[in-house]
């Protein structure tokens, strides 16, 4: 509906860019309803990604810059190991690390319906692709918006990443 909205909006206005984007936006999301796991939204998060880098490096900024772009729900989180922060946003479109993908398709009784979409994979994937130890670090996720909790209000890891957490040796 919002993105349909949008196109209307580009339309009124004479703003193709505004047109285009809606029009992706909403072939992706159609896309995502036919594509088990496929996380509806995800074009506008990976379009959001570049402005999270610049925003700030923390789950809050990650969760304002979200909100700012139309994200009305979902999680934020960042992981902080040592002086590096990584953050992430659910639904972010990022290169998925070899290392986490083997523990996200061996943890088969602990998967929730959004496994390996979360935020705090995001920051993961980030962190093991630039070579990190992750080990001994930090993982903290907020929530976007105020659909089911208040915005940035601390929000508990599901049991995907809980034991991707466990199994890297990150503190929550």
């Amino acid at each position: 509906m919002y993105d349909l909205g949008k196109v209307g909006v580009g339309y009124a206005t004479n703003n193709p860019v505004m047109v285009n984007d809606g029009l992706v936006d909403l072939a992706c999301d159609t896309a995502a309803l036919l594509i088990p796991y496929a996380p509806a939204g995800s074009t506008k998060v990976a379009r959001l990604s570049s402005d999270v880098a610049e925003v700030g490096k923390s789950a809050d900024a990650a969760a304002d810059a979200a909100l700012a772009a139309g994200k009305k729900s979902g999680a934020a989180a960042e992981l902080r190991v040592g002086d590096k922060v990584y953050t992430g946003v659910s639904g972010e479109v990022v290169k998925p690390n070899d290392k986490l993908t083997g523990i996200l398709m061996g943890n088969r009784e602990k998967r929730a319906d959004w496994h390996g979409g979360c935020a705090e994979i995001v920051c993961l994937d980030k962190a093991l692709n630039d070579g990190v130890d992750v080990s001994g670090g930090t993982m903290k996720a907020i929530n976007i918006g105020n659909r089911y909790a208040p915005h940035k209000s601390p929000k508990k890891i599901c049991d995907s990443c809980s034991d991707a957490l466990n199994q890297l040796n990150v503190n929550k």
